[in-house]
């Protein structure tokens, strides 16, 4: 610290005697030795000139290992399994995954979320949805379930690290959920339940959907993808409406399978921004 405050001072005389000509036939040492405690301008100055030194010791230094903003996992197409990224649930929430960052010693994430208000064409404001704490993540996912049918959410997320460095916003992801189809008029729908002859699965409904495509998903009793097929709703105000397993679908004689309906729209590069998924019904099949 000796060493530090003689350069400081050294420097700071050498700089007075450029600035104060009038100074200038003192040297530095007669300054600090016979003039210092007379003089009533060096005072003020080197006091001055210390307090800026010091009172900027550790600011404004870069993190030399800023935490970088969390990525979201890519939102699936269609026609993809298993599904990944912001997604319908089963539940009537909206599923949101994003990238694990382990290697950054994160501590928290925060989930914010904010609300298009489609009438008004206005942004409410970002709100905190959820403050996760990582000891408590099996997965890096979150279910948000305080949502409604018809309205588009956006959301973003923070991280948070053990030295308390917040990370910049995440990329703003968006989804809306359109009107489910609901279980109880889904056919065949019990594991008792034989699938008909004609192999169709049906479901019905008396709402107005405002959907382009549906996508059936028939799974094994433990849980291997069987069929996952895109097709176009023939209906859109309400009907019953079916889909066919096909023929070179091949299902085991005396097995149970589970199946699910899901609506989407608003797609923008192939993947949708509004959906729905039901819950899962089942069928035992039989074969000839």
């Amino acid at each position: 610290m000796f060493e530090i405050f003689s350069s400081i001072k050294q420097s700071f005389f050498s700089g007075i005697q450029l600035v104060l000509p009038r100074f200038s036939s003192f040297s530095s040492a007669s300054i600090c030795h016979s003039q210092w405690s007379q003089s009533s301008i060096f005072k003020p100055l080197l006091i001055i000139s210390l307090a800026v030194l010091f009172s900027n010791c550790g600011l404004d230094v870069e993190d030399p290992t800023p935490l970088l903003p969390i990525v979201w996992v890519q939102k699936s197409l269609p026609e993809e399994w298993p599904e990944q990224g912001i997604d319908a649930h089963e539940s009537g929430g909206i599923y949101l995954e994003w990238v694990n960052r382990a290697e950054d010693n994160v501590r928290v994430y925060e989930i914010y979320r904010t609300i298009w208000f489609e009438e008004q064409d206005s942004l409410g404001v970002s709100e905190l949805l959820a403050h996760l704490d990582v000891n408590t993540l099996q997965l890096m996912e979150y279910i948000d379930n305080d949502v409604y049918v018809g309205i588009q959410y956006k959301y973003f997320i923070q991280a948070i690290d053990e030295s308390g460095t917040i990370s910049t916003p995440s990329d703003t992801i968006q989804y809306s959920l359109l009107t489910a189809i609901e279980l109880e008029y889904m056919f065949p729908n019990d594991r008792d339940e034989q699938l008909p002859d004609d192999r169709k699965l049906s479901w019905r409904y008396n709402y107005a959907i405002e959907m382009e495509d549906y996508v059936i998903t028939i799974l094994s009793e433990e849980n291997e993808l069987i069929s996952r097929q895109i097709f176009t709703p023939q209906n859109y105000l309400g009907w019953t409406e079916y889909w066919k397993i096909a023929d070179e679908i091949e299902l085991e004689s005396g097995s149970i399978y589970r199946w699910r309906v899901e609506v989407g729209a608003d797609h923008i590069g192939g993947a949708e921004l509004s959906g729905s998924e039901s819950n899962w019904a089942s069928f035992i099949y039989y074969s000839d």
